[in-house]
């Protein structure tokens, strides 16, 4: 068996193709475009941030272009002046004020208590709550009872519901009125007067 090696062919998958490269041209294109977005995402975060410091006032490019017109000292001196901030209330102010001849006068503090004693009072009730529940009521009323206040509740109908309000009084003299609104306030209790008609 005598074999011709040199008159066999080479089978084809052992060929070597020759690969032609991409242009050159694509990825020029590719870098480009990644580069330009690149570039837009990075300048629109730089400005989000803040950093970016702020334009020359339009007034300067104006007054440049008239100092182009003008003599040079002109210009030099106007530059160095700045606008004076001018306030009218703090002038005009003045021109509202009314001279009044006075005589202070001192108020002791007995005529202060004759003063109150002279206005007819009328009868205050304070209350401190509205409830929908009895028991949440008579607690508040407990609660009340304890500080040396005399609360009592009372049954309101109302269209649709009933309302149990906590009041404390009648009140007939607003010394009594006072030192109570100031215990519950002290106590962070908040009422309201009523005037009972």
């Amino acid at each position: 068996m005598n074999q011709d090696f040199a008159k066999i062919r080479p089978e084809p998958l052992l060929d070597r193709k020759v690969v032609q490269a991409p242009p050159k041209w694509h990825l020029m294109l590719a870098g480009m475009s990644v580069g330009v977005v690149l570039g837009i995402c990075g300048c629109a975060l730089f400005y989000l941030s803040g950093f970016i410091p702020p334009l020359a006032p339009r007034t300067s490019s104006i007054s440049a272009n008239a100092s182009d017109m003008r003599p040079t000292e002109e210009a030099d001196s106007e530059i160095l002046i700045e606008p004076k901030l001018e306030l009218e209330f703090f002038t005009a102010l003045s021109d509202w004020e009314v001279p009044v001849n006075t005589i202070p006068v001192k108020i002791s503090q007995q005529s202060g208590i004759n003063l109150e004693i002279d206005k007819p009072f009328t009868a205050y009730l304070l209350q401190t709550g509205a409830f929908i529940q009895k028991e949440l009521a008579d607690t508040e009323a407990n609660r009340l009872q304890a500080m040396g206040i005399n609360a009592q509740v009372k049954k309101q109908d109302l269209p649709g519901r009933i309302l149990f309000l906590v009041q404390s009084g009648p009140y007939q003299d607003s010394t009594t009125l006072n030192e109570t609104e100031r215990m519950l306030r002290e106590n962070r209790v908040s009422s309201m007067r009523l005037l009972i008609q």
